[in-house]
């Protein structure tokens, strides 16, 4: 059983990382927060968002407001309408501007409760909002919150979430909380970077460098621009909000982008930023021996594959994949040059009705040429039947044929790469013509974020094709309708936010959902079998409620979470400056008990914790690490705190040349994990590692044991490895 999770939670990983990128693409008016086991979205806003209109300066009564608690004995008649729910208390914000004192009107002002492993806004022009609303400050700055009594929180501005903000203690029912609340408006982050050659380590000058938009923005952000001198360097100055990312752009170098910040302030702490040469890709088109011309040919990768040592605290993502294209000519022949080494590049070659995807990533070496030929139109023939677990035929079900990223069935996402959609006829029956070899995921299609009473359980079958079977005949499972829904409660028993997740080790098969307004919960539609569902923080860190064992269908679930703690983490400053990096939180003696995210402002603070003992890494792109273990959590009392010094330790260049399409690698230090990473075939992934003796495994497959590889690391090394040969 444990054995069969270990591919599940490849699987799960790859989907929750697609839902999270792809949700980027839009801006709702209400937020629901992930588990903090995984990597918290960061709202990016526009420029237009960050220039304050009909600012006026503070009154002289705003400028002379106290900070805390005020004595009021009772709230004012426009402020009650705002508290009308019993249990809250009011917190009163004056937005200014922190270079200027100036008033910021129209910001939206968000409190985030302590000790929520979910959380939901929804926001509102008006400047006095209720319990779950984020205001607007009016023409003075200002704003009312309600918010729950005894429950602390933290304010920040909407645009600026990924920021520390300011910690509101817990209220008293009615009492009121006054907060100043700045904004810093102007560029507040040096950034310097050196740009060498990957190959040579040479320095390249004059390569540009400019803002870049990503996913979560609607339009490129302003900035300055900068080029690198002739020992390669570069500064820029940026707002650190606004500007994430940069475009590095240089002759006959692919172009990347890295994420700004802070702690590369000088030369001396310079961001090293490694190009490597362009590749080509020769892709010749024909149909059973005969050139195929006006082919259309694409190479594409995902966005986050052109960041330069990419890391937890900014990913980069586009709403369209980067991608790069030719026309076959007389001979079938389409050339693509300038195409980004050791990056997996999905292709797909497109004529007239006819469309050819490969399931398989191509990788490039840089400068190298490598020829590809694609026989369209030919290929494995898949025919089959869509059924109910009772064995009723499905009639004019949607089914999808998607590339497969791990090995055993699936539940799809709507996010999933499709190469290929079919519908069954009356009788269930379904076909696809011309499959390329390689592994597929077959199953009904999902419905974007609807869960209809005739919606299809998205359960796909894998599907691994040699390229010689001729004719193939499947049979896919579904079931109609079928969804697990109840509710959770806090270990008082009141009503409460949490996440919900539901698994299936006999298929291999893991669903999740977050509680609504309610606190109900409604995770399918799902096959029909019995699922063991938990609510509670994901990982074994979380705190959870007691596993439950309920079929498909069960509709009055009801789920308690046990009583958790709490740990702060902090990373002390280097050089005077503050520094993120991503973290590393296990719980000893629990298998797959470890999950990663990363710092904000230097800090972390983990709640819902379950009770227990942990050990903790933080690792910087840089090779920066630091190390705590034997940390005790308890459910009583106040948070644990730590200080975590950075120390230079060690860099890995992992690169996977096997026959899997994924490699799934762990690194301990001592016994204990201090890094974990999946990564395709053909690409590089780098992992801080502390200096001294450590162990590098490989997991080989489900049953076997990992491949395991002791190192030596000295500080400040370097090491490349080739793993799978």
């Amino acid at each position: 059983m444990k054995s069969a999770l270990r591919w599940t939670a490849v699987v799960t990983a790859l989907a929750i990382l697609a839902y999270v990128w792809a949700t980027l693409d839009a801006t709702p008016t209400s937020s629901a927060a992930m588990p903090e086991e995984h990597p918290r979205t960061e709202l990016a806003p526009s420029r237009d968002a960050l220039t304050p209109t009909n600012a006026t300066a503070p009154s002289e009564d705003s400028r002379a407001a106290p900070q805390g608690r005020s004595e009021a004995a009772s709230l004012a008649t426009e402020t009650e309408a705002v508290q009308e729910t019993a249990g809250t208390a009011l917190i009163r914000v004056r937005a200014f501007a922190k270079e200027s004192g100036t008033a910021l009107v129209g910001r939206t002002i968000v409190a985030r409760p302590h000790g929520a492993s979910t959380w939901s806004t929804s926001t509102t022009k008006l400047s006095r909002a209720a319990v779950g609303e984020a205001p607007t400050t009016d023409e003075h700055g200002r704003a009312e919150l309600a918010v729950s009594a005894r429950t602390a929180h933290t304010l920040s501005f909407l645009e600026r979430m990924s920021s520390a903000g300011v910690d509101v203690p817990a209220l008293e029912l009615g009492e009121t909380y006054e907060v100043d609340l700045g904004l810093a408006m102007e560029a507040d982050l040096t950034f310097v970077g050196r740009v060498i050659d990957a190959e040579t380590r040479a320095p390249i000058a004059g390569v540009s460098v400019r803002p870049e938009t990503d996913g979560r923005s609607g339009s490129t952000p302003s900035g300055d621009t900068a080029q690198s001198d002739e020992q390669g360097y570069f500064e820029i100055r940026l707002k650190s909000w606004e500007v994430r990312f940069l475009g590095i752009e240089a002759s006959d170098y692919p172009w990347v982008v890295v994420a700004a910040q802070a702690g590369h302030a000088t030369r001396l702490e310079a961001f090293e930023i490694p190009l490597s040469r362009g590749a080509t890709a020769e892709v010749r088109v024909h149909a059973s021996g005969r050139p195929i011309a006006g082919a259309s040919v694409q190479l594409s990768t995902k966005s986050y594959h052109l960041q330069v040592r990419r890391d937890l605290q900014s990913m980069y993502h586009r709403s369209q994949d980067p991608s790069w294209s030719a026309t076959t000519d007389a001979s079938g022949l389409a050339r693509i040059t300038g195409l980004p080494a050791r990056v997996p590049l999905l292709l797909r070659v497109a004529n007239q009705s006819e469309e050819h995807l490969d399931p398989s990533p191509v990788t490039l070496e840089p400068s190298g040429t490598r020829q590809l030929e694609i026989d369209i139109g030919r290929g494995t023939t898949i025919t089959g039947r869509i059924q109910t677990s009772a064995g009723d035929a499905v009639g004019n079900a949607k089914i999808w044929r998607v590339v497969a990223q791990s090995p055993g069935p699936t539940l799809l996402s709507p996010h999933s790469e499709v190469a290929a959609t079919t519908r069954s006829d009356a009788n269930g029956r379904f076909v696809f013509e011309a499959v390329a070899a390689g592994d597929w995921w077959i199953g009904a299609a999902p419905r974007r974020g609807e869960q209809a009473p005739d919606a299809l359980a998205p359960f796909a079958e894998h599907v691994a094709l040699r390229g010689d079977e001729g004719t193939l005949e499947i049979t896919l499972r579904t079931d109609v309708g079928l969804y697990i829904r109840g509710k959770v409660l806090d270990p008082d028993g009141k009503p409460t936010d949490s996440a919900v997740s539901a698994t299936n080790v006999a298929n291999g098969l893991w669903a999740y959902s977050n509680c609504d307004a309610d606190s109900g919960f409604s995770i399918g539609p799902l096959l029909q079998a019995e699922y063991t569902v938990v609510a509670g923080g994901f990982g074994g860190s979380g705190a959870k409620s007691a596993p439950l064992n309920v079929p498909a269908g069960r509709s009055d679930v009801v789920l308690q979470l046990e009583r958790a703690g709490a740990l702060v983490v902090r990373i002390a400053p280097v050089g005077g400056e503050r520094v993120e990096a991503d973290l590393l939180l296990a719980r000893t003696g629990v298998e797959y008990g470890w999950s990663k995210t990363s710092t904000r402002q230097g800090e972390r603070e983990y709640d819902g914790l379950a009770p227990g003992v942990y050990s903790i890494c933080a690792t910087t792109t840089d090779g920066l690490f630091a190390q705590r273990t034997g940390i005790v959590v308890t459910a009583e009392g106040p948070a644990a705190e730590i200080e975590l010094v950075l120390e230079r330790g060690a860099v890995l260049e992992l690169r996977y040349e096997g026959p899997d399409r994924v490699c799934n690698c762990s690194l301990y230090s001592n016994g204990t994990i201090v890094g974990g990473s999946g990564f395709e075939r053909g690409t590089v992934e780098t992992m801080a590692a502390p200096a001294g003796t450590v162990e590098l495994r490989r997991r080989t497959g489900a049953d076997t044991p990992p491949e395991v590889l002791v190192l030596t690391l000295t500080p400040g090394e370097r090491r490349e490895l080739v793993l799978g040969k």
